[in-house]
Formats: C-alpha cells, sequence, structure tokens
C-alpha cells in the first residue's frame, strides 16, 4: 500500500476522466502493485479538489475490492455501525454499481471508524422519485470492510478498503467487456471549511449528484 500513498503525495489528478475501467484478476490478500488509479475530481465546477483521492480496482474469483486512499488534514465522522446515514455525519468512501441490464443498482459507503452503510436501490428512476424510503433501500451484501488512517511525513489522510461478494451483487467473475457501471465518490469533511463537505467523484458527473448512472465508468472484466 506505501507505494500508493507515494503516488499520491507526488501526483496529480489527470485532466480527462476514465469512460472504462479495466478490472483485472488476482488471487489472495495481497493489494497488486500495478494498478491504474481512479482520481476523485469535480467535473460539476471543472476543479480538482482541495484535498486528493484515488481508487483502485481489482478482484478475485468470488469478490470485487476496492481501496480508497485519501488526503485529509481533518480526519472524522460521528457515524455509528452499520446503516448510518454516513454521509451528513462526516468522511465517507463510496462506491456505486449497477451490473449490465438491471435496473437496480448498489451504494456502499465506509467511513474512517468503520460505520458503513448498504443500500440496494430498486432503479435510477424510483430513486428520483422518491418511491422508497431509506430504510426500504437498506441491504446487506456481506462486504468485508477495512480502514485506517494514513500520518506519513509526506501524506496525511485515511484509506478505505471493501471486499463485496460478486454473487450478492447478481454477477461473476467471467470476463467481459462490459459486466456494469460504476463510480467511486468522497465526501470529505473539514472543521476549517465550515459545514459543507468538499464532494468529489471518479465520474464525469456534470452536477453534483452522484446517483448519475448515464455518467457513470463501463466495467470491464479482463
Amino acid at each position: 500500500m506505501k507505494k500508493y500513498f507515494e503516488l499520491l503525495s507526488k501526483t496529480s489528478a489527470p485532466e480527462s476522466f476514465e469512460k472504462k475501467y479495466e478490472c483485472r484478476s488476482f488471487e489472495g490478500t495481497a493489494i497488486p502493485s500495478d494498478l491504474e488509479p481512479l482520481w476523485l475530481k469535480q467535473n460539476w465546477i471543472n476543479s480538482d479538489t482541495k484535498e486528493k483521492g484515488f481508487a483502485l480496482i481489482w478482484r478475485d474469483n468470488k469478490n470485487i475490492k476496492l481501496l480508497g486512499i485519501m488526503q485529509d488534514s481533518d480526519v472524522f465522522t460521528s457515524a455509528q455501525g452499520k446503516n448510518d446515514r454516513t454521509w451528513a455525519k462526516g468522511d465517507v468512501f463510496e462506491f456505486f454499481i449497477q451490473p449490465s441490464g438491471a435496473k437496480k443498482y448498489f451504494e456502499i459507503h465506509i467511513a474512517p471508524n468503520l460505520a458503513t452503510l448498504e443500500l440496494e436501490i430498486p432503479s435510477i428512476e424510483s430513486f428520483r422519485a422518491e418511491k422508497f424510503s431509506f430504510e426500504e433501500m437498506i441491504a446487506d451484501f456481506g462486504f468485508k470492510s477495512e480502514a485506517g488512517v494514513i500520518d506519513q511525513d509526506n501524506l496525511k489522510g485515511w484509506w478505505a478498503m471493501m471486499t463485496v461478494p460478486l454473487a450478492r451483487l447478481g454477477m461473476t467473475n467471467k470476463i467481459n467487456s462490459c459486466v456494469a457501471k460504476f463510480s467511486v465518490c468522497r465526501y470529505n469533511y473539514n472543521k476549517e471549511w465550515g459545514e459543507k463537505p468538499e464532494c468529489s467523484s471518479s465520474s464525469p458527473i456534470p452536477t453534483l449528484s452522484f446517483h448519475s448512472p448515464e455518467y457513470w465508468h463501463e466495467l470491464a472484466f479482463i
């Protein structure tokens, strides 16, 4: 993981967004050393973030795995346990995924203290029409969550990792040029900035709405 800490501290986000992300398969528990980062930016205002961050994605035979590494000078959250309203209570790393051909999509959060949120959303149309309550969308994917604080001379922040069973998403490990659409997003709160967080996304969303699958990346399993 230290290699990616150094990459974040020394590299700036590219100007362009990736339309398609090629997700490779690796066995074992080690984090692969040559993954391509997905940078978190603010396309809706055509701006980089005050504090940088990126995500790395890979898979094994049964799971899709994400690692978020984020610069953060004020790591905090008041969210607690499972299925709290994490986005309103402090820093959080988010993953959205919609399997190809499906209307439903999934949203998973990890906060720095391992508070989590898991939602299964029937469709983007129902979400925008507010047909279902927050409680009705709560799900349980059986995913593994990890997080930790980064405190190095050249990088202060935190990291989050999730391991999500493919079967629970209705997906398999089969090679395919487009298995899903997805996006990685972040809320970055800082007490010195006031109440509003700095939001960012790996996707080129034109307005500040993370629930925009029409602008998410295509995910290829290679």
